[in-house]
Formats: structure tokens, C-alpha cells, sequence
């Protein structure tokens, strides 16, 4: 979790850590985000879109406060109400003038509950080397744990699975689509080439036809000339 505001939308982000590993993180807007309008599902489903096979790192991020109680720097500590004062603000006028939400505090916990409680508090404003190294080595521990646990993959993969399902079943439709319109196609074609036979059919019955009328006629000239040269010859 962060102390400031993240990103506004699902970002693809790579880096190469210093012992030489590199690490493909995706961030994803807060919870609570006003810049997206969509869900968590649909926001899961961008992510993966993004070359999901490269990601090492799926954040999910929530808006919080850090404080430090033993510090005695009074413009830090002036920082420090400062975000708690923006964030109330903020809540606020999201909440219909409450500063707080109940499904807010149930929505993070069965997120936590998903994640087996796994959660790393970042201090985004520290400019504390060590602090930063220590936090991103508490993250990296974590990934680790899930690797471990998730047959050497750094994520859970429940939405994968389902995102997968949907771009099968969004592929087995087009498909279908395709068959249905090439079937049709078949049929039209099948058709022309029935159309085809039958005009030939035609063609060759009306040139049957055409040849037997002309054999009747010929020979009903054939039967004229011989019944005048027959009459011609009984006149001699």
C-alpha cells in the first residue's frame, strides 16, 4: 500500500534491479479511483492484455496516510496533515459528506483475505535509501512466497484462468461465426453451380429440340420433292 496517489490507469512498468534482475511490474489505479469507472475485474483483464506472460509484479494500490510518531521534525509532521487532511477531503466528497465507508475497510479485507494477507506499507515520500531497499526487499519476499506457493508463478492466476476462458469462448464465437458465414457461402455456391447444371440442361434439351425440328423439317422437304418428281413422272 502507498502512502500518495498511484497511477490512473493499468501501466506496464519494467525495471532492472541492482543485483541484475529485472522485474515487470503491473500498477493498477486505487480502489477508490475516480479517473476509472470500470471494476477491479476489468481492470485485472486490461492488465493482462499487457504481455501477462512478462509480469513479474501485479500491484493493487490504496490510498494511506504514514506517520511517524517519534520523528520531531515539525515539516514533516506538518506533511504528514497535510495528506491526512487531502485524503479526508477526498473521502468526503467521494462519500456524500462521510469521511470514511464501511464497504471500503469489507472490500480491502477480502482483498487481503485473496492475497493471504500478504501486504507491503510503502512510504512512497522517504528519501531514506535504506528504508526504500528494505520496503522493495519486503515486496520481493513476498513475490518470492507466491512463487513458491503457485508452481513457480508469480501471480494467482484466477482471473488469468477466467480472462483466458473469455478470449477462448470470444475465439470459438468468431469461429463459429466464420463456419456459419463460409457454410452459407458453400450453399449460395452450391446453388449457382445447381442454377449452372440446369441452364446447360436447358440449353442442351432446347438444342435437341431444335435438332429434331429441323430433321422433320428436312425430311418433310424430302417427302415434297419426291411426291412432284412421282406426280411429274405419271403426267409423262
Amino acid at each position: 500500500m502507498s502512502s500518495s496517489a498511484g497511477v490512473t490507469s493499468c501501466e506496464l512498468q519494467k525495471t532492472v534491479l541492482e543485483d541484475g534482475r529485472r522485474l515487470n511490474v503491473i500498477d493498477t489505479p486505487e480502489k477508490k479511483s475516480e479517473v476509472l469507472e470500470d471494476n477491479a475485474e476489468a481492470r485485472a483483464k486490461k492488465s493482462f492484455e499487457k504481455k501477462a506472460t512478462e509480469v513479474s509484479l501485479h500491484m493493487c494500490g490504496n490510498r494511506r496516510v504514514l506517520f511517524d510518531n517519534k520523528t520531531k521534525d515539525k515539516s514533516k509532521k506538518s506533511e504528514q496533515l497535510k495528506q491526512l487532511l487531502s485524503l479526508l477531503n477526498e473521502a468526503v466528497d467521494n462519500n456524500g459528506g462521510k469521511p470514511y465507508t464501511d464497504e471500503l475497510f469489507l472490500e480491502l479485507k477480502d482483498i487481503l483475505e485473496m492475497c493471504g494477507n500478504r501486504r507491503v506499507l510503502f512510504d512512497n515520500n522517504t528519501v531514506d535509501k535504506l528504508k526504500k531497499s528494505k520496503q522493495l526487499d519486503q515486496l520481493l519476499c513476498l513475490v518470492n512466497d507466491v512463487v513458491d506457493k503457485n508452481d513457480g508463478k508469480p501471480y494467482t492466476n484466477q482471473l488469468f484462468l477466467k480472462h483466458q476462458i473469455s478470449k477462448l469462448e470470444e475465439t470459438f464465437t468468431i469461429y463459429e461465426q466464420l463456419s456459419e458465414e463460409r457454410a452459407a457461402q458453400l450453399n449460395v455456391e452450391n446453388e449457382i453451380h445447381k442454377l449452372v447444371e440446369r441452364i446447360h440442361e436447358l440449353q442442351n434439351q432446347v438444342s435437341l429440340e431444335q435438332q429434331l425440328s429441323e430433321e422433320r423439317l428436312l425430311k418433310r422437304v424430302e417427302n415434297l420433292e419426291g411426291n412432284r418428281n412421282h406426280n411429274q413422272c405419271s403426267i409423262m
